[in-house]
């Protein structure tokens, strides 16, 4: 069995009405629809958090054992009682209303939860036959022990307090950690020393080429490492293909070369790529929510782009920029011995199911040799246009050490 249904046969059977629970013999009818609202309304009004409970088919009498006489009529649908409290109350309210089967006897359970927006109250005039009795637009009713009362100024207060209270995000609501590790810690190595051959093909090489070929060597002849490079794919035309003022054109596009090559195999290869989550556990969204993170340069060493590596790189036409182009890499800036890296997450939603990704492609990092640190503290700051004052969480590099 259940824990929920140990919880209600413990009601059925010894359950006394209070602010919580409340008895009706028989279902609500067209004619009860004006205690219907009442009934409903004070429940979710009360001050409680827990679920409130309206049991159908028991006749309750304060200090005798509960008579279970069950419904014998047809079993009405919860839709019905739902449009009836959606067309007359706001803010909305949630409650189900449901079978139950006790021993021989079919009873009816409401459950009224999440009463979370108080206070509730008539959105419309509700009329009758007696004026009297008649809901006005503006009516609240709020259950106190096992009677139902008008709202006073009181309650009010306590309801908006209550509200104000869970509707504050505090630290502890949003966590922040590596999306590697799943943990505000993780444990990288020194870059050590980098064995990057010198297998590219150097300025000095085109050069060389470039000569030859005003010397009236003949393109098969030319120095053989333009050949390499086209099998390695750096070059995409061998010397046959190019013209003169191709090489010229290579020479000058060579001169970073070997530089960006040394990048890329340096942070793609060699480097870690560290992304982050941020799980919002509060009862509200951030919104307009701003990510920052910031780190020191002394021990680390951030790429500020994604080095792309032979193969990659055209080799005589510069990039051509396309206006619809979106770089995935975050914009990473270098100011007062640290790096900061910003971006705008928009709306994080309270208890996603998914942890909301920082970057839609991991930073490149690696810790420096000259690093003596055996802990490096990163920072992370979220904010948002509904946060008072911003979230700072420190999270933690621990240094392996060469």
């Amino acid at each position: 069995m259940r824990q929920n249904e140990v919880k209600i046969d413990e009601m059925i059977e010894y359950g006394i009405e209070s602010q919580t629970l409340d008895f009706k013999m028989e279902q609500y009818t067209k004619e009860h629809t004006l205690s219907f609202i009442k009934d409903i309304m004070s429940m979710a009004n009360a001050h409680n958090t827990e679920d409130k409970y309206i049991i159908i088919g028991i006749n309750y009498i304060h200090g005798i054992k509960n008579d279970i006489v069950g419904i014998t009529e047809k079993f009405k649908d919860q839709a019905i009682y739902q449009n009836t409290i959606y067309d007359n109350i706001e803010p909305q309210i949630h409650f189900e209303y449901f079978p139950y089967q006790w021993n021989d006897k079919l009873l009816g359970i409401f459950r009224i939860h999440s009463c979370n927006d108080r206070p509730y109250m008539m959105k419309k005039d509700f009329s009758t036959q007696d004026p009297k009795k008649a809901l006005r637009r503006g009516d609240c009713y709020i259950r106190r022990g096992d009677s139902q009362n008008n709202v006073i100024r009181r309650d009010l207060d306590e309801m908006i307090k209550d509200k104000l209270k869970k509707n504050k995000i505090n630290d502890e609501d949003i966590q922040i950690i590596f999306s590697e590790s799943k943990s505000d810690e993780i444990s990288l190595s020194k870059i050590g020393t980098l064995d990057i051959s010198n297998k590219f093909l150097d300025k000095k090489a085109v050069e060389n080429a470039i000569e030859d070929r005003k010397g009236g060597v003949p393109p098969e002849k030319i120095h053989p490492v333009f050949e390499t490079a086209y099998n390695m794919g750096i070059s995409k035309k061998t010397p046959k293909m190019m013209t003169l003022e191709e090489l010229e054109d290579e020479l000058e596009y060579r001169i970073g070369y070997n530089k960006e090559i040394i990048l890329h195999e340096t942070f793609e290869n060699y480097s870690s790529k560290l992304n982050f989550l941020i799980q919002n556990n509060s009862e509200m969204p951030l919104e307009n929510a701003l990510f920052t993170l910031k780190v020191s340069s002394k021990y680390v060493n951030i790429a500020d782009m994604i080095y792309k590596g032979p193969g990659n790189y055209p080799t005589i036409s510069p990039y051509v920029i396309n206006p619809n182009y979106h770089d995935p890499y975050p914009d990473v800036e270098k100011i007062d011995e640290k790096y900061s890296i910003m971006i705008n997450m928009g709306k994080i939603r309270q208890h996603s199911p998914y942890p909301n990704l920082t970057f839609e492609e991991p930073i490149r990092i690696f810790v420096r040799n000259k690093c003596e640190k055996s802990e490096i503290e990163i920072e992370c700051q979220i904010n948002a246009d509904n946060l008072p004052k911003p979230i700072i969480k420190t999270l933690k590099i621990k240094v392996k050490g060469d």
